[in-house]
C-alpha cells in the first residue's frame, strides 16, 4: 500500500537499497578479476610444489590468513555501512531542504538556514568519521598483508640461496623461485581490493533483494476508513472564501 511509502523505515530502506545502485557492477568487475588471480595462484603454487613442498606450505598458510583478515574486515565494512547509511539519509534530506523551492522558501521564511547547515554538518562529519575509519583499516589491512607478503619473498630467497650453496638446487632453480615470488605477489597483491569490492557489492545486492522481494502486509485501518467514509464523497466537508496567503 502507499501508505507504507511513507514510513521513515521504508525510506530509510529504499536510500539504502538505491544508495548501492552499483552493487551488481562492484560484483561482477571484481569477481572476474579475483577468478583471474586465483587461477594464477593455482598455478603459481602447482609449480612451487613441484621445487618445495614447503615454500608450497608455507604459500598456503599465508593465503589462508590473508584471506581470514579479509573477510573480517569485510564484515567490518558491512557493520559500519548499516551505520553509515542512517546518517548519510539524515545528510541527504537536510541537503535537499535548501535545494527544493518550497522547502527552501519555508527556511527563509523561518530564517532556519544556519540551523539547518548545523544539523547538515553534524550529520556528515559522522559519515565523513566512519568512511575515514574505513579508509584508515584498508590502509593497516594492507600494510600487514604487504609485511606477510615480503617476510615470506625473504624466506623464499633465504631457503633457495642456501639450497644453491649446499649443491642441492641449481642457480637457475633459484632465478625460477624469484620469478615465482614476483608473480605471486602480483596476483597476492590485487585480491585485498579486489575482495572487499565483491564482498560489499554481494552486501549491496542482499539489502536491494531484500527491499525489493519485501511482501507488503494491507493496511487494514485505512481500507475501514475509506469504507466508512465512502458515503461523505460527495459532500462538501470544508470550504473557504477570500482565503489569500503568500510568502514575504
Amino acid at each position: 500500500p502507499l501508505s507504507r511509502l511513507m514510513e521513515k523505515q521504508t525510506s530509510d530502506d529504499y536510500f539504502a537499497a538505491i544508495s548501492r545502485c552499483g552493487a551488481l557492477t562492484d560484483l561482477t568487475s571484481s569477481g572476474c578479476v579475483l577468478i583471474g588471480k586465483i587461477v594464477s595462484i593455482i598455478s603459481l603454487l602447482i609449480v612451487s610444489s613441484r621445487v618445495s613442498i614447503l615454500i608450497t606450505l608455507f604459500a598456503a598458510v599465508y593465503l589462508v590468513l590473508a584471506w581470514m583478515l579479509n573477510s573480517r574486515f569485510a564484515k567490518r565494512t558491512q557493520v559500519v555501512w548499516s551505520v553509515l547509511r542512517r546518517d548519510m539519509r539524515r545528510a541527504d534530506y537536510l541537503e535537499k531542504l535548501i535545494r527544493e523551492k518550497d522547502p527552501a522558501k519555508e527556511t527563509r521564511l523561518y530564517d532556519s538556514l544556519d540551523m539547518i547547515v548545523h544539523e547538515w554538518r553534524r550529520a556528515y562529519s559522522k559519515v565523513e568519521k566512519l568512511n575515514l575509519d574505513s579508509i584508515k583499516g584498508q590502509a593497516l589491512l594492507k600494510v600487514l598483508l604487504k609485511t606477510g607478503l615480503y617476510i615470506f619473498m625473504l624466506f623464499v630467497m633465504l631457503w633457495s640461496c642456501i639450497q644453491v650453496a649446499n649443491g642441492y638446487i641449481t642457480p637457475a632453480l633459484v632465478l625460477m623461485m624469484f620469478t615465482f615470488c614476483l608473480n605471486f605477489a602480483e596476483a597476492v597483491g590485487a585480491i585485498p581490493k579486489s575482495y572487499q569490492a565483491f564482498s560489499y557489492g554481494l552486501y549491496g545486492l542482499s539489502i536491494q533483494k531484500d527491499f525489493f522481494d519485501r511482501k507488503w502486509e494491507e493496511d487494514t485501518e485505512i481500507e475501514d476508513t475509506i469504507e466508512n467514509t465512502g458515503e461523505l464523497e460527495n459532500n462538501v466537508i470544508f470550504e473557504a472564501k477570500d482565503l489569500s496567503f503568500s510568502y514575504p
